[in-house]
This record gives C-alpha cells, sequence and structure tokens, in this order.
C-alpha cells in the first residue's frame, strides 16, 4: 500500500500514479529546454510556446484532478451515493482539464506549422485548421462542462435538473480529437514532399514530424478505454476508469514532448554539437586578407616606370581570383533567429558565391614604351 500524503494508492493505481508523474516530469523537461531554446538561444518566444505553456500548465492541473480521484474512490468499487458525489466531481474537472490540454498543444502545434511553412498557400492551410481546431476546442469544453443543467447535476445525483446523455458527450469530443490528431499528423507531409531537397533531409524531416503518430495511437487506445469504461456498470467504472486516467495523461504529455522537439533544433545545435550561435545570418568569406585595390596596383605599376624598369624589355603578369562565398550561417550551423532556425527543419542550406578576376598585364617595349593591358572577367 502506497500513500501520497493522506491519499491512499491501492495496489490497482500504482502503474497509473508512477505513469502519470513520470510523463508529467519529462513534460516539464522538455518544455523547459523549449523556452530555453528560444528564450535564450535563439531570443524569440512565440505564441506556439505560450499555448505549449498552457497545456502544460492545465495537464499539472489534471493531475491533482486525477489524485483527488484515487482519493474519492478511483480503483475500488463505489457503492455509497455518498462517495459517487466526490468522485464524479473530480471526473469532470479530470475531463474538463483534459479538454483544455487537447485545445491548447493542437493550437500550438497548429502556430508551429504556421512559423515553419512561409509560402502564401501554405499559411492560408494552416490558418483554417487553427480556425477549425480553436471552433472543435470551444465547442469540447463547453460541451463537457454543460452538458448538465445546473452544471452541478453532473456530479450532485440528487439535484433536480436534466443532463443530455453523458456517453454522447464524451463519444463525440472523443472522436473531434482523433480527427484533428489525424489532421495535424497529415498537415506538414504535402508540404514536405514538394521540397527540393536531398532525399535523406527528406526522410529526416519527416521522422522528426512523423513523431505525432505516437500521440495518435494512444488517442486510439483511449478511445477504446473510453467505450470499455462507459458501457461498464457505474459501480465498476471506478476500476475500469483507471486505463482510461491513464492514457488520458499520457496522451497530453505525449503530445507536449513530440510537439516541441522541432523546437529544439538551435539546443541541439549549440549545446549537444557544439555550434557556436549567432543572433543574426553572417558572411563567411573564403579568403580573410583584404584584396588588392585597383589605386593600389596603378600606384606600383607608375612607380616601376618612373625608375625606368620599362625600357628593358620585359612582361609581368600579375593575376588575381578572389572567391566570396555568403552562407547563411544559421543555415549552416543551426543558429540565426527563431524563424531561420526553424526554416532549416524545411529549407536546404543556402549558398551564393562570385568569382571575381582581374589579370593585369604590364609589357615592356622598346623606346621605354610600356603598354598597360587590364582584363577583367566575373
Amino acid at each position: 500500500m502506497w500513500y501520497i500524503g493522506d491519499i491512499e494508492i491501492v495496489e490497482k493505481n500504482h502503474v497509473l500514479v508512477v505513469l502519470m508523474f513520470v510523463s508529467t516530469v519529462l513534460a516539464l523537461i522538455v518544455l523547459g529546454l523549449r523556452f530555453y531554446t528560444r528564450g535564450v538561444i535563439v531570443r524569440q518566444i512565440g505564441l506556439d510556446d505560450w499555448f505549449m505553456a498552457l497545456a502544460m500548465l492545465v495537464s499539472i492541473g489534471g493531475v491533482f484532478a486525477a489524485m483527488f480521484k484515487i482519493k474519492a474512490g478511483l480503483g475500488r468499487e463505489i457503492t455509497d451515493l455518498k462517495t459517487l458525489g466526490p468522485f464524479l466531481h473530480a471526473l469532470f474537472a479530470e475531463i474538463a482539464t483534459y479538454n483544455f490540454a487537447q485545445t491548447f498543444y493542437k493550437l500550438s502545434i497548429a502556430l508551429q506549422c504556421q512559423r515553419l511553412f512561409s509560402t502564401s498557400g501554405c499559411r492560408k492551410i494552416v490558418w483554417l485548421v487553427i480556425a477549425w481546431i480553436a471552433v472543435c476546442g470551444i465547442m469540447g469544453v463547453a460541451a463537457s462542462m454543460f452538458y448538465c443543467y445546473p452544471v452541478a447535476k453532473a456530479w450532485d445525483l440528487s439535484l433536480e435538473g436534466r443532463c443530455i446523455d453523458k456517453n454522447t458527450v464524451y463519444y463525440v469530443c472523443a472522436g473531434f480529437n482523433l480527427l484533428n490528431d489525424h489532421i495535424l499528423l497529415a498537415l506538414p507531409f504535402p508540404f514536405l514532399v514538394k521540397l527540393q531537397i536531398a532525399r535523406k533531409h527528406r526522410v529526416v524531416l519527416c521522422s522528426v514530424f512523423s513523431a505525432g503518430l505516437i500521440v495518435t495511437i494512444v488517442s486510439e487506445v483511449r478511445l477504446k478505454a473510453l467505450y470499455v469504461n462507459l458501457h461498464d456498470a457505474l459501480p465498476h467504472q471506478a476500476i475500469s476508469g483507471i486505463e482510461i486516467c491513464m492514457w488520458s495523461h499520457l496522451e497530453v504529455d505525449l503530445a507536449i514532448i513530440c510537439g516541441s522537439i522541432p523546437a529544439l533544433k538551435a539546443f541541439f545545435s549549440q549545446v549537444i554539437l557544439g555550434h557556436e550561435h549567432s543572433p543574426t545570418p553572417i558572411a563567411e568569406v573564403g579568403s580573410k586578407r583584404r584584396a588588392p585595390r585597383q589605386s593600389d596596383e596603378e600606384e606600383i605599376i607608375g612607380e616601376d616606370v618612373e625608375k625606368g624598369y620599362g625600357l628593358e624589355p620585359l612582361e609581368i603578369r600579375v593575376q588575381q581570383s578572389v572567391e566570396v562565398s555568403i552562407v547563411q550561417e544559421s543555415a549552416k550551423n543551426g543558429n540565426g533567429d527563431d524563424a531561420e532556425s526553424e526554416m532549416d527543419l524545411v529549407l536546404p542550406p543556402r549558398k551564393s558565391s562570385r568569382t571575381w578576376q582581374r589579370n593585369l598585364t604590364v609589357v615592356g617595349g622598346s623606346n621605354g614604351v610600356v603598354e598597360v593591358r587590364r582584363e577583367g572577367r566575373v
């Protein structure tokens, strides 16, 4: 028998409690790394980060609701109406936090896609997805909180009032959440396949965005657990509800972790790989020595002529070739500002180069006449 404070943890709840706390701590660590990356390394925290933070905050609230549910009898059959009331009250709070967290992390992922894919066509599609998720989220939260009138009748069965079918509400909310999981999972791939990049880069990008498949699988498993729980007898729902409670918390925490992976690129580049960070792109020049100016060379040639070196037959050929390469540092080292750092996920490194060459030919002839010919090529 375990105890957390004054809460008795029966054996059936041991796996739930361990997974719930471990997944929450891992999600907190990843979210902390995300804010460190955005706030310290790239110095630009976006709206998608704040929505993910809200999802984490609500998820922690769901942990407290789950602990109150354990205290009220989760894992044991409930036959006493006085005990059933507090259990249903904690369940009501847990479902509300779950739907809030679902909405927040989905909006965060969609907003992150909006930052990554900057073409006008992509942005229009992503904004439509964001609007759809927001509408579904508002409807889901409202339906899960106001399916009874008065609201307190959801946990106090002795009150006068009426409720719509609770099972229908839960199924509809779970169905829309699962649908939106599939939409978010498929959203980046039509844009990724059109990128003109090497095959290995495309494979890496698809692997990063495929991490959301784990969340979708967990969501489907949760839907099955929901079906089992809702078709169980009311006193026994406190036992079959363990599984759905576990999958609900695991789904949200995994979504926070997987949804934060693309935002950690600059962290892995600087901290793990040791690349130096520059807040803005810089130019890299192939040669660090200053190329001689044209006036300098004319001065040298004129000095030689004045000293009479041109009286003897001679031929001097001076050839200079300077190659200047401009490389986007953020694409090379994984640094740069936030938008460019994330854009490296979907765009190959950009490089432009220009070669400048000038040939100076000095030909010494008879009678002290010097002929100077310049040849330039770009």
